[in-house]
């Protein structure tokens, strides 16, 4: 009995672990050095990348021996960009680590991956990761000014279709390459194939805007059919895993709501007599409920709807609209449940709300 007994507390305190996993945000430091700093180029920026929110941009000084430091708080591990001299380093971090970076500040990023040396739990990873932007950017097949931006204007569907397919193969390739030759660790794996699954799904969701503009076609004579977009549903599910590569979800979260949602909602019968030759038009307050419900009614994911809900809601607040977000914090309330999600989100509200404030 008593092993029972020790066997179920233990499991208990995993669960409740899990729970509280993300539950706070954690003091993060990432500190450094800059060689070749320059004189007139005194400031290193930091944009921390947030699920379904803004990047929080910070600033900092770099004193006379090039050395820098920034002090922050996050809930969960994400990526970042360290940005000097107009070159941005790519740096994943997690919550309470130190982690150190040394950059060039003569660097052309444009021309090869930085090189960024890190002390810190996210180290191993980040050295992984540096080679897989080696490998990645090296590739001509992903490289190639325009080229998959040609592929858009000129290929008909299913011309498109086997590119798709070609370009899921070249993502296969290079990941599979990534793992033979680097053997990185489980972080930097799950990083480079959010990347990877990400270039695949830009592909996908920009084709029929490109394809139409640059033919100088009319959304009532050329478009894709409404099942095209159902292989984004290939990305999920969103899992935890996934927050390191924060860049590569939140910009999956955009083409989810544009390309996916929206195209949903407006091929809904009840909502086709909005659909005008200027565009679809509504009343402002169906606009906005069919933007709130489109997202419960076509986002089954659990995680994914509640990044979706921020999204909107934090895209307005950057024009200092909260009206939307006030008239369905009830909906908020019922279904952003994560702290790591809520917290961020209502702190950008307050701050919001500040600013209109001030403004009046």
């Amino acid at each position: 009995m008593k092993p029972i007994l020790i066997f179920l507390f233990l499991f208990a305190l995993s669960i409740n672990g899990n729970a509280q996993k993300y539950s706070k945000p954690r003091g993060t430091i990432i500190y450094g050095v800059v060689y070749n700093r320059q004189d007139d180029k005194m400031k290193v920026k930091l944009s921390i990348n947030q699920m379904g929110l803004p990047a929080k941009q910070l600033s900092t000084t770099v004193d006379r021996e090039g050395k820098f430091i920034f002090k922050f708080e996050i809930f969960t591990p994400t990526d970042c960009f360290v940005n000097y001299n107009n070159n941005a380093y790519l740096v994943l971090i997690h919550p309470g680590d130190s982690t150190y970076a040394e950059l060039d500040g003569f660097f052309d990023c444009f021309k090869f991956p930085p090189l960024v040396c890190n002390i810190g739990d996210a180290a191993t990873a980040n050295r992984d990761i540096r080679y897989f932007q080696i490998y990645y950017f090296a590739n001509p097949f992903y490289t190639k000014p325009s080229a998959s931006m040609e592929q858009m204007k000129k290929y008909e569907l299913e011309q498109y279709k086997l590119y798709l397919d070609t370009l899921k193969q070249h993502n296969k390739l290079i990941y599979d390459y990534f793992i033979k030759y680097r053997s990185p660790c489980e972080e930097a794996k799950r990083w480079a194939k959010v990347y990877l699954d990400r270039v695949y799904q830009s592909a996908l969701s920009q084709y029929p805007d490109q394809y139409r503009y640059s033919n100088n076609l009319k959304k009532k004579d050329w478009d894709v059919p409404l099942n095209y977009y159902d292989e984004m549903m290939s990305f999920l599910p969103i899992t935890e895993s996934m927050f390191i590569s924060c860049n590569s979800l939140n910009q999956f979260i955009t083409d989810y709501h544009y390309n996916y949602i929206k195209k949903k909602v407006w091929a809904e019968e009840s909502n086709k007599k909005y659909i005008t030759e200027k565009g679809n038009i509504a009343p402002r307050h169906v606009m906005d409920s069919l933007a709130v419900y489109g997202i419960l009614k076509h986002t089954q994911d659990n995680l994914l709807r509640q990044m979706e809900l921020l999204d909107l809601f934090s895209r307005e607040f950057q024009s200092l609209q909260v009206e939307h977000f006030e008239a369905y914090r009830d909906v908020f309330d019922a279904y952003v449940k994560e702290p790591y999600l809520r917290e961020p989100f209502l702190e950008l509200y307050a701050q919001t709300k500040e600013k209109i404030k001030q403004k009046h």
